[in-house]
């Protein structure tokens, strides 16, 4: 039994051959032909030029004037023949890796959370970064293990690290971005998710409408909490600042009709009827809408309702949904501006955020 190693020192591949006998140059010439990663020297050869400038055309380095022509023949050897560039060799030449490594508490990925990802990811991508997402709560391994193999030039979270591992974190030269729920937390360059302002945005449409009685109906998903509680408090906070009572709370069981059903018409009933609702989202103000038929309310001459997230099935709602959208386009790109100016383009620019909260006005208001 042997073993024939072929090294590729440039970019850091090794390709292993087991066989019986002894190897003849041909055979290991075959096994390089049909299984080893293309070069940076094989592209150069193709094309016909040196590596260092196969180097400059691909990785787009600045100040070195490359004629045109030579530039489009690298590039399409470059495809030809299938050329990736080694990750480890450039992480090695670049003092860092290309990973920007996301990591979601266990939030579920709704409509507007899987818009902004996409986003991200594409951002990130044209910017020749990679994004790695990490669900905390799918793995036995902590976040500080993970981060440790990835080793990634930057960390986007929900959640700030603790005093010493943020100390481990600079350390290691890894940017973190902090994305919070309140503004509590955030830094400079920390990105605010705008729950409150949601919450503000439903109360000035339904207000505008000539709703003055309010509630709030809640998610009983335990992991949106920290969501919906920065929405209530909008809601809250505008009705007392525009002169309303407190609105009145409460949680549809999405999975109890019934009870639900038990729930709006205490709200509908009594002396001081509710008139408009500000569901947590789309999924829920769904809900409203359908128990609301049940009790034979009209929509919106009995009650309004207004949503979050503006899905694609809103529009389908009977009647057509109001709702709230985040702009995905302004999030992703709040959200990745500071991990491009640290990497990638010092003069990246911040995004303005006018108009990132949206109110959709349809029929169910």
């Amino acid at each position: 039994q042997c073993v024939t190693r072929v090294i590729d020192t440039s970019n850091l591949v090794v390709s292993v051959r087991l066989g019986r006998g002894k190897p003849t140059g041909k055979g290991v010439r075959e096994e390089m032909s049909g299984s080893r990663r293309v070069t940076s020297a094989d592209v150069a050869r193709e094309a016909g030029v040196s590596r260092t400038t196969v180097s400059y055309v691909l990785n787009n380095t600045p100040h070195r004037p490359i004629p045109e022509v030579t530039r489009a023949r690298v590039l399409e050897s470059a495809r030809r023949l299938g050329y990736a560039p080694s990750a480890a060799a450039r992480a090695l030449r670049r003092g860092r890796s290309d990973i920007v490594l996301f990591v979601n508490p266990a939030w579920p990925i709704g409509h507007t959370i899987g818009q902004t990802l996409e986003r991200v990811t594409a951002t990130f991508a044209d910017n020749g970064l990679i994004m790695v997402a990490h669900e905390k709560t799918l793995t036995t391994r902590t976040l500080s293990e993970v981060w440790r193999s990835l080793m990634p030039a930057a960390i986007i979270a929900f959640e700030p690290f603790d005093e010493a591992e943020a100390a481990q974190l600079q350390a290691a030269g890894i940017e973190v971005v902090l994305i919070t729920l309140d503004g509590a937390d955030a830094g400079e360059g920390d990105f605010a998710v705008p729950n409150e302002s949601v919450g503000r945005a439903q109360v000035d449409h339904l207000v505008d409408r000539g709703h003055t009685r309010i509630a709030f109906v809640d998610s009983p998903d335990p992991r949106v909490r920290r969501f919906s509680t920065g929405r209530l408090k909008g809601v809250h906070d505008r009705c007392l600042e525009l002169g309303l009572e407190p609105p009145v709370a409460r949680t549809v069981d999405m999975d109890d009709v019934p009870a639900a059903v038990a729930a709006l018409d205490d709200l509908l009933s009594g002396a001081d009827p509710t008139t408009a609702v500000c569901a947590y989202n789309d999924e829920v103000a769904f809900a409203v809408l359908a128990t609301a038929a049940h009790l034979r309310a009209r929509v919106p001459e009995d009650l309004a309702v207004i949503g979050v997230d503006d899905i694609p099935t809103a529009r389908f709602a009977i009647p057509p949904l109001s709702t709230v959208a985040n702009d995905a386009e302004l999030t992703a790109a709040a959200i990745t501006a500071p991990v491009i100016r640290a990497l990638v383009d010092p003069t990246w620019p911040q995004p303005d955020m006018t108009g990132l909260v949206i109110v959709v006005p349809r029929a169910s208001t």
